[in-house]
């Protein structure tokens, strides 16, 4: 499921394993039993892997409210726009494959148990898309539906999506993304942006530069970056939140002047992944550290005016954990699988946590986590961000 950046809409997408397509409807409603409202979807072919691509869009939903919905026979449910006591949250990660999948059980049991409303997914999807003529893609949204057919999952490109340099599966298999560019006014679903209660969301394509197509020039994602920063209300979206694939100090990375960008929006907070563990920076921009805003032994950031990095990019995959890391600034840091999960409390406080879920044994199984790596910190804006 994709949020398309309109209120009151829904975007669901799913294969037809054909090499042509049908008519396909999507009904929907407040009851189990009764689905009245309806949405076509015709299908695109997708001839490089004889299937059949499809996304629809759910419109005129109802805040805070349950609905049904059946494709093809097949039933699922979720709620709009969740009220929930605390805050909304968001369950963030990049770096997830279909093998080595170790969080996904987590990630399972914990939307099951509505343990949280949304997920973030920081590029670098199934370890590839496109393998095995794109069945590892398919394996990959079937083991992840529990939760991806419940909620929206807001996806960005990494480095594994490059497919030769044109990023066709991601664009293709996440099509839906189109619309909630279109309405963030980016011609690309490799970058766009959303406002979701109280966060202004930005994904940005950190792989242009070393993975993408030649014909796709940097600099139009740079200017739209710019005009949609500029466009940010702070009274209506006090936190800005960005989400791309890497940092500045990764290898392969040319991120100077995004991160430019988004520094002089104030942006709060920029997730990324590719390095394979857990790591929570202090604020800093241009590699000048700046921890005075950072309290109660760097778990409380109070009104800092530079961006807060966190990597989150071991759920788990076939290359397994790494170690590299920041050269700087970093006041978190584990070798761990595992997921965090970001808490919009209100328009002055977010909170962060990140649990560390298995471990690997010696002989390359994995058990339960027994004193588990924990993180967490607070985000605290009293100064509303011009």
């Amino acid at each position: 499921m994709t949020l398309t950046g309109k209120a009151g809409e829904m975007a669901v997408s799913w294969v037809e394993m054909s090499a042509t397509c049908s008519t396909m409807k999507v009904a929907y409603g407040t009851s189990a039993g009764s689905l009245p409202q309806g949405v076509t979807s015709a299908g695109y072919a997708w001839t490089r892997f004889n299937m059949c691509m499809h996304d629809a869009v759910m419109t005129g939903l109802a805040p805070n409210t349950r609905y049904y919905y059946a494709i093809n026979g097949r039933n699922f449910s979720f709620v709009n726009a969740p009220a929930r006591q605390g805050g909304k949250i968001y369950a963030i990660y990049a770096d997830f494959g279909l093998a080595n999948d170790v969080s996904l059980a987590d990630l399972v049991n914990e939307a099951a148990a509505g343990s949280f409303d949304a997920v973030i997914h920081g590029g670098d999807i199934a370890y590839d898309l496109q393998s095995y003529s794109g069945a590892t893609g398919n394996s990959f949204m079937n083991a992840v539906e529990p939760f991806a057919a419940a909620m929206p999952v807001m996806m960005c490109v990494g480095n594994h999506e490059s497919d030769s340099r044109t990023f066709e599966n991601y664009i293709v298999r996440f099509a839906a993304l189109n619309g909630t560019a279109t309405e963030s006014g980016s011609t690309s679903s490799l970058w766009y942006s959303f406002n979701d209660e109280l966060v202004h969301w930005v994904a940005v394509d950190t792989e242009l530069w070393y993975y993408g197509p030649s014909t796709l020039d940097p600099a139009v994602m740079l200017e739209w970056l710019k005009d949609d920063l500029k466009r940010v209300d702070r009274g209506v979206t006090p936190w800005l939140v960005a989400y791309g694939h890497k940092q500045a100090w990764m290898d392969s990375s040319n991120f100077t002047a995004t991160e430019a960008l988004l520094q002089d929006a104030h942006t709060n907070l920029y997730f990324c992944g590719h390095q394979h563990n857990y790591q929570r920076l202090l604020p800093q921009r241009a590699n000048v550290v700046s921890a005075a805003c950072v309290s109660d032994h760097n778990t409380t950031y109070t009104d800092c005016t530079d961006m807060t990095t966190v990597v989150a990019g071991s759920p788990g995959c076939r290359e397994k954990l790494s170690s590299g890391h920041a050269p700087r600034g970093v006041a978190a840091f584990a070798q761990a699988y595992g997921y965090g999960k970001l808490t919009v409390v209100n328009a002055t406080h977010l909170h962060w946590g990140f649990t560390e879920v298995s471990v690997e044994l010696a002989d390359g199984t994995y058990a339960a986590a027994t004193n588990a790596f924990t993180d967490e910190f607070w985000m605290i804006q009293l100064a509303q961000k011009r």
